[in-house]
């Protein structure tokens, strides 16, 4: 066996070329994945936004799989970016709204989503925590039931202190990908319906070439 320097003396085989361009294609992630119809002026709106994401994008998984989550809790304060503009969101945008803080190394970051269960009781005082002008944005179901169980995504640093953050007991949280990754996922689901992001509004048609 001899090793050949892949130089400009080398040429290239189409065929394997191709293959590769199609599997780079096919997985890449699209820098232009989502349009925004209005102006989204705080963090709490940008929250609310993420928020919806998650609810999206932790029940529709690849391979039809499900978190079966029932209602989000997103924190302003992880939220970095002041305001987005309408028209195209980039992956750069998103990767600057929501900075990953991993701590410790090699874990999830801090404004990732992690899933807890809760009772009616404990999810109606987590709904009210997110309406009335808290760091806390709150998405999902508005009556819950006392005698119901619910699962909550809400921030690992939320979901690690739970006492400390939302006054309810301590308990396992199972950790869920990052707050980008459902922005970016339920911005590639509402281009594929023809929608913006942020409403239901049918996305122009493309000017012809």
């Amino acid at each position: 066996m001899k090793l050949i320097k892949n130089d400009s003396s080398v040429p290239t085989d189409p065929t394997v070329n191709d293959e590769i361009n199609g599997i780079v294609r096919d997985h890449m992630p699209k820098d232009n994945f989502a349009q925004l119809e209005r102006k989204l002026g705080d963090k709490e709106a940008i929250a609310s936004l993420a928020g919806e994401a998650a609810l999206y994008h932790l029940n529709n998984l690849p391979d039809g799989q499900s978190m079966n989550v029932d209602a989000a809790l997103v924190d302003q304060k992880t939220v970095w970016l002041e305001k987005w503009k309408p028209g195209t969101i980039t992956l750069e945008q998103i990767a600057r709204t929501f900075e990953v803080e991993r701590e410790p190394a090699g874990t999830p970051g801090f404004s990732a989503f992690y899933t807890i269960e809760v009772t009616g009781e404990e999810l109606n005082l987590l709904r009210v925590a997110g309406l009335w002008g808290s760091r806390w944005v709150y998405n999902g179901e508005g009556d819950p039931q006392p005698d119901q169980t619910y699962t909550v995504a809400l921030p690992k640093k939320a979901a690690w202190n739970l006492e400390h953050y939302l006054n309810i007991p301590e308990r396992e949280s199972k950790a869920a990908g990052e707050i980008w990754e459902a922005v970016y996922a339920y911005g590639l689901h509402r281009t594929a319906e023809g929608r913006y992001i942020d409403s239901d509004k049918p996305l122009p048609d493309e000017d012809p070439e």
